[in-house]
């Protein structure tokens, strides 16, 4: 058998020693894991819109990925979907590079007042990491900071000052883009602990801030005092950045034009508390004044004094540096948040029998230096694992092969899916006139697996709370899901308050559909991209040259699949009824009556069940599958081939799945409440859609995520609407309301009313 190393994180450090190994070790096999579904790390995510040249590194990780000996699977998080331990015994070494992924906090007064962003967030944010989508970046203002002057943070200024017309031409995220084209910040400031000497940014990204158009950069007079008598004395590299910054400050002082933005680096300042208004917004940041001690002019260190200062601003960018996490338990870190190890081996006391664990990158060296220095440590680190190999004597281990039964409930991104990925960005990216629009991949946004094919037909809502007996019950459960030919994939919680909560989709595939569909004595009907024939208003039905016998509906059906020839299909309603239906039947133990999902709901062993109504589930010619399309939102996915009458919508929306054991839901409020109040109009309680812009003031969450965290923030709402319903329907039984309030108001947001289609 072929020797395996498995490397833990797909960016610059994982590629870079994925490419030294295969080089240089060409009986191997090398598996690159990643917890996104897209690799590139901090090339695709922290490197700045605007420099596509150190992107174009991502052409020579490709040529690597693309090595038989070579293989990437994605969406796999270590510490969470598989342990370190369960590695190291089915792989020969273990590389992580998986980086730092935290940012470091001041630790000061009001540090989480609203309105103080990290860096990296914001990064992430314009970059397109999933992690940052709802990120709420408030550019309305006029003042901003910017706490830190690293590259980092001179990137997140130049973000911020620049024409919005430039970066459309990056590969910038179209929603970043947007917001920034309503800025109305004109004036960044750019604060450091200590002064021109000692900044850690680099003269590349110096030279082209000064270089923004309609921006002036105000040096403080202060700050430079004795600086041009030293310049000599000093390094290379730093000399150039000081002789930078005199002529930029020399310039300033003999420039009186106006410009519309200000850019105003402040030195020997550290912040020591933020000031906030009555709504816990920030306006001001108290900082403290600094001098320098130590005879190294460049490396000297900042002592703080008795003198403060004040700056007023309304947003923060906190850039102070970032820091590695734990990802397992088994990771061991030193006092200075690294992984302890020499030229890359980590220094510990395991059994023989476990795998070589090894580190590069940030995870091993700290969150310093660019691209090119990570390069340097990752050969470093693939050199050694060269040199111990020459000495391996081991048997061979299984590797992903064997890894692979213990991810086999888990939805895994290969490079075949990336390069679909990839290449739809491109596409995307070509229509809008730049190199790629990126989609937040993790979780699915749509109503899709991440596989972007398998549509989600039902979701389970489970709390992680790690007690054994019901996890057990729980793994039964879902087992059985699967062994009836239904598919699942599952999602943490993306938002704080749902980290414990895991969601899981299901899929039921075709076979699966027609097998219980018949069964179950659901009927199917022609729904293939019937919207483009079928509008929802009825003046149309009244022009169709079909009729008005009772043979209205079997003629309209004809109409529609002369007009779009197509495969028969169930509607979306009718697919989750499916799916609801045989969730009822399967057992979870080995006792008699563990049978069925009611029960497990009942005893909050699965906390909550409902079906999408967020689409889209099919794609209509140059829609963006991102966004949902009108025509799909109210029209498209439940409406049937002619008349649907009330109790048929009324009989797929029980609500056994919540505990009240037969019809009674809050549905039959609904029913009593048309039938009474809008008499004998028309009208018929469909479900229908909820537009992402609906939602969290506009905000994109993952849709499996919204329809419980909408059914959350309306539960008040439901309450009176509860009371007024049955108030108004005469329903004189307080017994009839608590039924209708022990059912999970999922269904009740999606009703609405319309008219049906015939008469």
């Amino acid at each position: 058998m072929v020797p395996r190393i498995c490397i833990v994180g797909s960016g610059p450090a994982g590629f870079y020693a994925a490419m030294h190994l295969s080089k240089h070790l060409t009986n191997i096999n090398i598996d690159i894991f990643e917890k996104l579904p897209v690799p590139f790390g901090l090339v695709r995510f922290g490197v700045a819109p605007d420099h596509p040249e150190v992107k174009n590194v991502i052409n020579q990780f490709t040529k690597v990925a693309n090595k038989p000996n070579v293989n990437f699977y994605g969406n796999i998080t270590l510490g969470k979907d598989i342990s370190l331990l369960q590695l190291r015994q089915h792989y020969d070494a273990v590389l992580l590079t998986y980086g730092a992924e935290e940012d470091k906090t001041l630790g000061i007064v009001n540090e989480d007042a609203h309105n103080i962003v990290a860096a990296r967030n914001f990064v992430g944010w314009y970059n397109g990491h999933p992690r940052d989508i709802d990120l709420k970046v408030d550019l309305s203002v006029t003042r901003a900071a910017i706490l830190g002057q690293g590259n980092v943070a001179l990137d997140v200024a130049r973000i911020l000052l620049t024409p919005v017309d430039i970066l459309r031409k990056t590969d910038i995220t179209e929603h970043a883009l947007s917001a920034l084209a309503e800025s109305k910040i004109n004036e960044l400031y750019l604060v450091g602990r200590r002064g021109p000497l000692q900044v850690a940014f680099t003269i590349k990204e110096l030279r082209e801030q000064l270089k923004l158009p309609n921006c002036k950069t105000v040096w403080r007079e202060q700050d430079f005092v004795g600086v041009e008598e030293v310049v000599a004395t000093l390094s290379r590299p730093r000399k150039r950045l000081t002789e930078l910054m005199l002529k930029s400050y020399n310039e300033s002082r003999n420039c009186m034009e106006k410009k519309d933005k200000y850019f105003k680096p402040i030195f020997f300042r550290s912040p020591n508390k933020f000031l906030t208004d009555s709504l816990n917004n920030v306006n001001a940041i108290e900082l403290i004044c600094n001098k320098l001690v130590g005879d190294n002019l460049e490396n000297q260190k900042c002592v703080a004094t008795d003198q403060k200062e004040f700056i007023d601003c309304d947003l923060v960018f906190r850039s102070i540096g970032y820091k590695s996490i734990k990802a397992d338990k088994d990771i061991v870190f030193d006092s200075n948040g690294f992984v302890v190890n020499d030229k890359g081996r980590v220094i510990e006391n395991v059994p023989k029998d476990l795998a070589r664990l090894y580190v590069s990158g940030w995870l091993g060296t700290g969150p310093v230096g660019v691209i090119l220095h990570t390069m340097s440590n990752a050969f470093l680190v693939a050199k050694s694992i060269c040199e111990d190999f020459k000495d391996l004597n081991d048997p061979p281990k299984g590797g992903f092969e064997e890894v692979k039964n213990i991810l086999s409930n888990h939805q895994i991104v290969d490079w075949k899916a990336w390069e679909k990925i990839d290449k739809y960005e491109i596409e995307q990216g070509k229509k809008l006139g730049k190199p790629r629009e990126k989609r937040q991949y993790v979780p699915s946004f749509t109503g899709y697996f991440r596989d972007g094919t398998k549509r989600i037909d039902l979701v389970l809502v489970i709390n992680d709370d790690g007690d054994g007996k019901v996890e057990m019950l729980r793994v039964n459960f879902l087992s059985n899901v699967v062994k009836t030919g239904l598919e699942i994939e599952l999602e943490q919680g993306v938002r704080a308050k749902n980290k414990n909560l895991l969601f899981v989709k299901i899929h039921a595939p075709p076979h699966v559909i027609i097998q219980y569909g018949e069964f179950f004595n659901i009927r199917r009907f022609f729904k293939d991209n019937h919207a483009d024939f079928i509008n929802p208003s009825r003046w149309y039905f009244d022009m169709l040259p079909i009729g008005t016998s009772k043979r209205r509906e079997r003629e309209l059906v004809k109409f529609v699949r002369k007009q779009n020839q197509g495969p028969l299909n169930y509607s979306t309603l009718e697919r989750s009824t499916i799916v609801y239906k045989i969730l009822l039947m399967l057992p979870f133990g080995l006792y008699e009556n563990y049978v069925g999902l009611n029960r497990l709901l009942n005893h909050r062993i699965i906390l909550d069940v409902f079906p999408l109504h967020d689409g889209p589930y099919f794609f209509v010619p140059n829609q963006d599958p991102t966004r949902i399309n009108g025509r799909q939102v109210f029209g498209h996915w439940f409406q049937t081939s002619g008349k649907r009458t009330l109790l048929d919508d009324i009989k797929y929306m029980n609500c056994g799945a919540y505990g009240c054991g037969d019809e009674l839901t809050v549905m039959v409020v609904v029913i009593v409440f048309v039938k009474e109040i809008l008499g004998k109009l028309p009208w018929q309680v469909i479900p229908i859609q909820t537009d992402y812009k609906v939602a969290k003031n506009g905000s994109r969450v993952p849709v499996w995520e919204r329809e419980y965290e909408l059914c959350k923030i309306n539960e008040t709402f439901l309450d009176k609407l509860y009371l007024n319903l049955s108030y108004l329907a005469h329903v004189n039984s307080t017994d009839s309301i608590a039924v209708c309030k022990q059912a999970r108001p999922h269904f009740t947001l999606s009703l609405a009313l319309r008219r049906p289609l015939a008469d």
